[in-house]
């Protein structure tokens, strides 16, 4: 079972990757062309704004998940660090679990918002507000089956340095 729910999560990191791409391009190629019919052209696109609004809501849920998978959050772990190694195992499992609740409470309550303003539509686009929620729930999805991969490949993160004094002296 846990082999299996690792080769979904690769999976979902997979597919996730591969939407953030196709996502960043079409947003780039959205503002490139806002920017040149407005300030080239001198005949702005009324949708470039918008469809680049919701391309960024959707990159910054989607991506969340993938910085996760790759260390990539910040993190203050100079407390931390000087806990025993059981006391820091117990405290960063907590924290995770911690993360977990807010993750499942974010998803259910986005679920319903989405449900909510599905009857709603975008100004210019006039397509349902319920794409552009979608994020919420389908973001922090990602992001609480990436936080369980995390806990069951690396219950104990490995120390960020080995104390302040080595770290001082790498940078000087």
């Amino acid at each position: 079972m846990r082999q299996l729910f690792l080769a979904f999560s690769d999976a979902i990191d997979y597919l996730a990757r591969l939407i953030v791409i196709g996502l960043m391009a079409v947003m780039c190629v959205a503002v490139f062309a806002g920017v040149f019919f407005r300030y080239i052209l001198g005949d702005p696109l009324s949708w470039t704004e918008e469809v680049s609004r919701y391309l960024m809501i959707w990159l910054g849920f989607l991506a969340t998940g993938l910085a996760l998978r790759e260390g990539g959050h910040v993190a203050i772990d100079a407390v931390i660090e000087r806990f025993p190694r059981a006391l820091r195992r117990w405290t960063i499992f907590f924290t995770r679990v911690l993360c977990m609740v807010f993750l499942i409470t974010v998803v259910i309550t986005g679920a319903m918002l989405v449900l909510r303003v599905a009857t709603q539509t975008t100004p210019v686009l006039d397509i349902s507000l319920a794409w552009a929620y979608a994020a919420i729930p389908v973001g922090c999805l990602m992001i609480a089956i990436e936080l369980v991969t995390l806990m069951i490949r690396q219950p104990d993160p490995p120390r960020a340095a080995q104390d302040v004094e080595t770290a001082l002296n790498i940078q000087s």
